[in-house]
């Protein structure tokens, strides 16, 4: 998938850091489907499927979904995970945590899919097989459903390959952009911030505080200070939390 292949470039080629990891493939995706002859279910559900019957789409959604949670990946594909995250936590002095991300085919492509697949932050090595179903869950989610429809790409078209990253216990998070998308020409650059593991930060579901920077001297040329009463956080034994 596109995210995965992008921060294999940034580390492997640009030399800058990102939070070591592995990519689960969009094969192994397949290969998880057929094995589990979950396939032919969900062609059958998706056929003939009219995604503006809210109601028939919520259906169908619920039932794929719950299949492929209900689902036991094989022996081969569970193992393979398992070593995965085990090599990666050997390789970084134990205790480490997982951001299991969706980074599916035709993703960050002319269509962004901004949203429209699952994130399960900390996750320990004993619920990863889990996060991993729940990622490519989402690829049957209602909204991405919608999505790739109105946007005029086939179900076959997304298979979700899933990156599986250290999760970064942020004290701040943020989003920059370093190029103004309303004014490409505008040498600045737009960054937006608040308390906490960045997902409050991805979903627009918090205010965030706003910062315009000129890229030739670095001087701060406008702020928004916001009021923020809440953040997310990770918890010991795993998953997140909101505390003030």
């Amino acid at each position: 998938g596109g995210k995965a292949a992008n921060l294999g470039e940034v580390s492997n080629r640009v030399n800058l850091p990102v939070p070591p990891g592995f990519a689960v493939t969009a094969y192994a995706c397949l290969y998880f489907l057929e094995k589990s002859r979950l396939m032919p279910f969900i062609q059958e559900q998706l056929k003939n499927l009219d995604v503006n019957q809210t109601e028939e789409l919520m259906a169908v959604c619920q039932a794929i979904q719950g299949r492929i949670m209900a689902a036991d990946p094989s022996a081969d594909l569970a193992a393979a995970l398992k070593e995965a995250a085990e090599e990666l936590n050997t390789k970084h002095g134990g205790h480490l945590r997982l951001a299991v991300r969706s980074s599916a085919t035709s993703e960050d492509g002319e269509a962004s899919f901004a949203g429209q697949h699952t994130t399960v932050l900390n996750v320990t090595s004993a619920n990863l097989v889990a996060a991993y179903k729940e990622v490519v869950a989402s690829t049957f989610s209602p909204r991405a459903v919608f999505y790739r429809r109105r946007k005029g790409y086939s179900d076959q078209d997304v298979v979700m390959s899933v990156v599986c990253i250290a999760i970064v216990d942020a004290q701040v998070s943020g989003v920059m952009y370093t190029v103004d998308p309303n004014d490409p020409q505008r040498p600045v650059m737009l960054i937006s911030g608040l308390w906490g593991l960045a997902a409050y930060a991805v979903e627009g579901s918090a205010a965030m505080d706003f910062f315009v920077v000129d890229k030739l001297s670095s001087a701060l040329v406008h702020q928004d200070i916001v009021e923020q009463t809440a953040q997310l956080r990770v918890k010991p034994e795993g998953g997140v939390h909101e505390i003030p």
